[in-house]
This record gives C-alpha cells, sequence and structure tokens, in this order.
C-alpha cells in the first residue's frame, strides 16, 4: 500500500512551504510492515528511507533539494546533514 503526502518545512526552515514542490510517497509493506519513505522534489526522486538507511537516487545538488531533503530527514527523526555529506553519499541506481 502507497500513500503521498506533501512535505512541509521542518521549524529548522525559515519558510512556511515548500508550495506542494517536495512530496513523501510512504510504502508499507504488508509481510513485514516496514515503511520505505520515499522524497520527490521538483517531481525527481531523490533519495528513499528504509529503516534508517537512505538510498542517494539524485546525483546532483540544489540549494532548494538540499531543504527538502533536510526536511524530509527530520521527518523520519534523522539528523539533518551538509551538502558535503550529500555529495559524498554513494548514489544508487533507481529501484
Amino acid at each position: 500500500m502507497k500513500r503521498i503526502i506533501h512535505l512541509e518545512p521542518s521549524l529548522n526552515e525559515k519558510q512556511k512551504t515548500f508550495g506542494n514542490k517536495a512530496i513523501i510517497e510512504i510504502e508499507i509493506d504488508n509481510e513485514t510492515n516496514e515503511f520505505k519513505y520515499t522524497l520527490y522534489s521538483y517531481g525527481t526522486k531523490i533519495c528513499s528511507i528504509k529503516n534508517n538507511v537512505i538510498t542517494k537516487y539524485w546525483d546532483n545538488y540544489s540549494k532548494t533539494t538540499m531543504k527538502h531533503i533536510n526536511s524530509f530527514l527530520e521527518f523520519c527523526g534523522l539528523e539533518r546533514q551538509s551538502k558535503k555529506w550529500w555529495l559524498n553519499l554513494k548514489t544508487e541506481k533507481d529501484d
């Protein structure tokens, strides 16, 4: 089962909304009850988190998308990260 929600800026961001430009797809594995969260920014699949493991799909960088990534990380209960961290994270093929 999948569910789509609009990502809102975290409390660390100055803006009040991302204008529906960032969405999270939440997928639930019915057999294991594990959640997989996938971030899309401006329609592009950016990364996913399952069991606190981050899989990066987008091999670029922009300030705006990094804001989306950090709000996504906080939404998933993880710490905000830096541009350097993002650029050093290995990019995987889309699954």
